[in-house]
């Protein structure tokens, strides 16, 4: 009863700005599973741009400081 993988990058690639997600192709992901989301936890999708179409992401579980997971995408 917990998030797999696919799970992650799904979560990753709906938190990308409207704008890319119609406009641009994913050119690379890299990953780091951290720790399990389990089924009943309340996800976050935190995205942050560093330069012009390269985000680094976090996976956390909501009201606690329990990251799930980290990419870059570009």
């Amino acid at each position: 009863k917990h998030a797999n993988n696919i799970k992650y990058l799904s979560w990753l690639i709906e938190s990308l700005p409207e704008e890319i997600i119609d406009n641009y192709y994913l050119h690379s992901i890299k990953g780091n599973f951290i720790s399990e989301a389990k089924f009943g936890d309340t996800i976050q999708s935190l995205t942050k741009l560093i330069n012009d179409n390269t985000f680094l992401h976090t996976i956390k579980i909501k009201n606690s400081n329990k990251v799930c997971a980290t990419a870059k995408t570009v």
